[in-house]
């Protein structure tokens, strides 16, 4: 209880820097939206502007969101509602990548509508995308450390082998940079893997000494799970996995606007909570906080 609440403070603290002429790099993170579409619901949008609004003073890079975009795969107007939303963001050239969860490709699992009205958005700089699924990366760097951000889209069965490949060699390609995965169904609230989680860990984590971050939704309300991974099956752990489980659908309206933010520190990512509709940290009448370490800087 006191490490929590000494977190909280130290993330608090963190927080009021952008005052003092200090931002830290952020990332803003949101899944599951789908209730917001299919109401119509301008919070959505809200949530959007206040990320533009606070890009300078909160020094905000990137938007994650993994998946669940809309409530009705074959609904025309939830898509036509969430590209407008989403278009918010590419318009005011923020950065985005997004996943498909599964009411986004319904049980026929067609990737058309998500790669018409929001896939279209994410601009093609990316380095390499498979298929037309909206699987694909992207490569940044923040603060000296090299990222690479692979996202891998909503298969009930979980990415075929094929695509699991593609994951395997692209994360080989780029073994130098620390590793995020997004994917909207990983883990269940009580941390056991999903059947797509399961495929995800088995054909492509365990394989890929530097991941070291898993982001999902799919299941209701927030878990964590942190797995020590022997990749080369030589008895010794070679690297520390964390998943993060994030889905708020079960607030008032849809999600009340919570998101979180991945706040990229010298020793470490804070990931914490905030409603900019509600204007508060907490949820669930406590702050929600998950350190994730991260490796030593190289000198180069």
């Amino acid at each position: 209880m006191l490490k929590k609440t000494l977190s909280a403070l130290l993330v608090m603290f963190t927080l009021l820097l952008p005052s003092l002429g200090y931002a830290v790099p952020t990332i803003a993170w949101m899944s599951d939206t789908q209730q917001y579409a299919s109401a119509s619901s301008p919070m959505w949008a809200e949530m959007n502007n206040w990320i533009l609004d606070n890009r300078e003073k909160l020094d905000i890079r990137y938007v994650f969101h993994t998946g669940d975009i809309v409530s009705a795969s074959k609904s025309d107007k939830q898509w036509r509602f969430a590209g407008n939303t989403m278009s918010i963001l590419s318009e005011g050239d923020m950065p985005f990548l997004a996943v498909t969860g599964n009411h986004d490709t319904g049980y026929c699992e067609s990737y058309s509508r998500y790669m018409d009205c929001v896939g279209s958005l994410q601009p093609m700089h990316f380095a390499q995308e498979y298929a037309e699924t909206g699987s694909r990366y992207e490569l940044l760097t923040i603060d000296g450390r090299d990222y690479i951000f692979l996202a891998i889209a909503y298969s009930t069965r979980g990415p075929s082998e094929e695509e699991c490949l593609w994951a395997r060699d692209v994360l080989a390609k780029y073994s130098d940079r620390i590793a995020i995965i997004l994917t909207h169904s990983y883990i269940k609230r009580g941390t056991d893997y999903t059947t797509q989680g399961n495929v995800i860990y088995r054909e492509i984590v365990k394989h890929s000494p530097n991941v070291l971050l898993v982001l999902c939704g799919h299941c209701r309300e927030l878990s964590r799970r942190v797995d020590e991974i022997d990749c080369d099956d030589d008895g010794t752990p070679d690297n520390t996995v964390y998943t993060i489980l994030t889905n708020f659908q079960a607030a008032k309206n849809g999600g009340d606007g919570y998101m979180r933010f991945l706040m990229f520190r010298q020793n470490e990512i804070c990931i914490y909570t905030y409603s900019p509709i509600l204007d508060t940290y907490e949820y669930g009448r406590e702050q929600t906080i998950d350190l994730i370490p991260l490796p030593p800087l190289e000198q180069k």
